[in-house]
């Protein structure tokens, strides 16, 4: 009897303590990490591409030498439906971390075979005649999320020597993969021998303590709501750090108050007064620029535009390379939605190609994307601006503007974004 009452007041008190620190967490920060989705960019799923999953690289080629990407899927929906499928821990994993929907994480140094890209991963799978438990290669057809984002963080680590890092680590077959064990979430640790995705990218990252990426990992570490292992969301609240945008996206990943992530089950009214009360109090946080001078060769940016031609998105017609976090380079060949910008200018030069630009009028099918974005179908009333090579366009803040490209067109063009002077 005395044993039984000893385990619950330790149950108790534990319960208390989280309680206690999420109170804590909620008044000193409270921000979770909203993931601009990218569903038509998922990948095709094969479960035959499943098996092709190995610790060995001998039939791998990088096709982008210095290149580093980090690579976050989207929890499927069935999860939710059938959790034994995926397992209830990654699902309370999900809710303490912030319940940003990441179910795994890889890291993308541009492997390929077959003119397939392959990512570095770990996870434990088998079957009766196949078996792969750890970190390894893996297809990135083999993988099955709802939603999919790649983050381009080359100038924030040193690529090669992540990859030489990791790639010793798939090299010792004693390294096998750790599930999402009880309480690991809350208080649990990686240890050497046994690693989850996001554990073993994460270590490897803090590794080089120079590194942009790694002190903004540290950070995100220092402002989680756990104590435990390094969770996809940590990965991913560091991008937000540093403000990067996904490959072939104009949105940021970013932070945002906790209370906004449950906008979809309170009721509308609610969730305004809930939202107006999170932007009052806690506005939306921006990262800034390097504080440093940036240099950019004639041939860098040749790369940085072909970089953007080969991140084209055939549906949306947009390709695009972030050179800051203020400043990108954008590819089109295919119409833009209508946008506004309501607290940035936007200073166009186009480099090369030929387009249009409707600027002014109105707006139609107007709703807000994000902090401080309007997007729409189209622009009414607006005055058309044919472009090429070696024009330039200012568009102020709070101006309808359109991007417009005929059969057959297409341009490339330096975006800077401008808080205007009042």
């Amino acid at each position: 009897m005395d044993i039984l009452v000893a385990v619950c007041a330790v149950i108790a008190a534990g319960l208390v303590f989280v309680l206690v620190r999420f109170a804590c967490w909620i008044c000193r920060d409270g921000n979770t990490v909203l993931v601009p989705w990218h569903t038509n960019a998922t990948p095709v799923f094969s479960a035959l591409a499943g098996r092709c999953r190995t610790r060995d690289a001998s039939g791998l080629s990088i096709r982008e030498p210095g290149y580093c990407a980090l690579v976050f899927m989207k929890r499927p929906k069935r999860s939710m439906k059938r959790p034994h499928r995926y397992g209830l821990d990654l699902l309370l994993f999900d809710t303490v971390t912030g319940g940003t929907g990441i179910f795994s994480t890889a890291v993308d140094f541009s492997y390929e075979a077959s003119h397939l890209p392959w990512v570095v991963t770990s996870d434990a799978l088998r079957t009766r005649h196949w078996r792969i438990d750890g970190p390894h290669f893996a297809p990135l057809a083999a993988c099955a999320p709802a939603g999919f984002v790649s983050v381009d963080v080359s100038r924030y680590i040193d690529a090669h020597r992540l990859r030489d890092d990791l790639v010793r680590l798939i090299a010792d077959p004693n390294i096998r993969h750790r599930g999402i064990a009880p309480f690991s979430y809350l208080f649990g640790r990686t240890r050497a021998d046994r690693v989850t995705c996001s554990g073993f990218i994460g270590q490897a990252i803090l590794r080089q303590e120079g590194a942009p990426l790694a002190a903004a990992l540290r950070r995100a570490l220092r402002e989680r709501f756990t104590y435990g292992e390094i969770a996809p969301a940590d990965l991913a609240r560091a991008a937000a750090i540093l403000g990067l945008r996904p490959n072939g996206s104009l949105e940021s990943i970013r932070k945002v108050f906790i209370w906004e992530r449950l906008r979809r089950v309170v009721s509308v009214d609610m969730r305004n007064a809930i939202l107006l009360l999170a932007i009052a109090i806690l506005a939306p946080l921006r990262a800034a620029d390097p504080t440093m001078p940036v240099y950019w060769s004639a041939a860098q940016t040749q790369e940085l535009d072909k970089t953007a031609v080969s991140r084209l998105n055939k549906k949306s017609g947009l390709g695009a390379a972030r050179l800051l976090d203020s400043a990108f380079i954008l590819y089109r060949e295919g119409n833009s939605q209508a946008e506004i910008h309501t607290g940035l200018a936007d200073f166009i030069f186009f480099r090369e190609g030929e387009g249009a630009v409707i600027v002014g009028g109105k707006i139609v099918n107007g709703r807000p994307q994000g902090a401080g974005e309007i997007r729409g179908d189209s622009i009414t009333g607006g005055t058309k601006y044919p472009v090429k090579a070696g024009d330039s366009l200012y568009v102020p803040k709070g101006t309808p503007h359109q991007f417009w490209l005929e059969a057959g067109q297409h341009f490339t063009a330096t975006i800077v974004k401008i808080t205007p002077k009042e």
